[in-house]
């Protein structure tokens, strides 16, 4: 029987799978406060972002937007937030999606990079069904707070269908979401999906959300890749999602 641990020996120190999920844990649950109001108000919010020198480009599926303000693009590790288009640029003709949701994408650093391929990722799903796993997944680090009720693999990524009641209900957030584990061009990503409270998505919804985001992060990075070049992170705004990120 496969034994799951942070160590992956004496060079290699704590896994980066367990890290990175430790990390976007709090990351994730930071942005929710998104009703439409336009508070973010800015011409042309982009549909894609640039991070760790090129390599990597996030983008959502139709209707997504990037919250710049939100978003740290460095050269060599990111954190990406997306919202409704509409509700991002406050321009009520650009596109939203139906139903709208909340997308992370969290870029691993290059220093970090750890395999991610299908035995590493059994290894995680079965780690992540244990009581540390499940502490790991939740936003208040309670085991007992998150369940895993849905858990699938794909070619190349790892899907969690989770229920967290430690998340705060101030964010506006759904107390479920769905969390996608993947590798691309050397770098670990963790993304996820959040619908809102006041309109939370089906189980279908969210997965068809998760699939079309992995694809949008794969298909916009394919040919970044091949030549990268240094990004410079966004220019910092205050907005009421840059006030939680403290």
């Amino acid at each position: 029987m496969n034994t799951w641990s942070c160590d992956t020996g004496p060079a290699r120190g704590r896994s980066m799978l367990l890290r990175a999920l430790a990390g976007l844990t709090g990351a994730a649950m930071l942005a929710g406060c998104l009703d439409g109001t336009g508070a973010n108000r800015r011409p042309g919010a982009p549909e894609t972002v640039a991070v760790a020198r090129g390599a990597v480009v996030v983008g959502g599926p139709k209707g997504y937007c990037i919250d710049e303000a939100s978003s740290r693009a460095g050269a060599d590790a990111g954190f990406v937030l997306l919202a409704g288009c509409a509700s991002i640029s406050g321009n009520p003709r650009d596109p939203m999606p139906d139903p709208p949701a909340l997308l992370t994408a969290s870029v691993a650093g290059a220093s970090d990079a750890a395999p991610a391929g299908a035995e590493e990722l059994d290894r995680l799903a079965e780690f992540l069904t244990t009581p540390e796993g499940r502490a790991t997944l939740a936003r208040d680090g309670q085991a007992g707070s998150v369940e895993i009720l849905d858990q699938a693999r794909v070619p190349g990524a790892l899907l969690l269908h989770l229920q967290d009641s430690g998340i705060d209900p101030a964010f506006g957030l759904s107390t479920d979401y769905w969390r996608g584990i993947f590798e691309l061009n050397g770098r670990l990503i963790t993304v996820s999906v959040k619908g809102f409270a006041s309109g939370p998505l089906s189980a279908e919804q969210g997965r068809v959300a998760m699939h079309g985001f992995i694809a949008r992060i794969r298909a916009e990075s394919a040919p970044a890749a091949a030549n990268p070049g240094p990004v410079a992170a966004p220019a910092p705004r205050k907005t009421r999602f840059s006030a939680l990120f403290r």
